[in-house]
């Protein structure tokens, strides 16, 4: 990588981006481009302070508790954007 972060601040396109870029910042480079494989085929990840899922990831019991959704959820440290 040219820069020391993958996403720029100055690079989003709106504030509430941010979980996705923090979350894409954390991930090191050997592991990247399977986090992106994943995704591309509805895979979720999970990093040390933030995670992303799909609803299809999560087990019956969270399917129960949460709120269907559609697409991706980015979550930081508890925080679901």
């Amino acid at each position: 990588m040219s820069s020391e972060f993958r996403i720029e601040e100055s690079e989003l396109l709106a504030t509430n981006h941010y979980p996705v870029k923090a979350l894409f910042n954390m991930v090191n480079d050997e592991s990247f481009e399977k986090v992106i494989y994943g995704l591309c085929n509805k895979t979720g990840f999970g990093e040390n302070y933030g995670a992303c899922t799909f609803w299809d990831d999560l087990d019956d019991y969270d399917k129960t508790n949460t709120e269907y959704y559609e697409g991706a959820e980015f979550g930081l440290n508890n925080e679901l954007y």
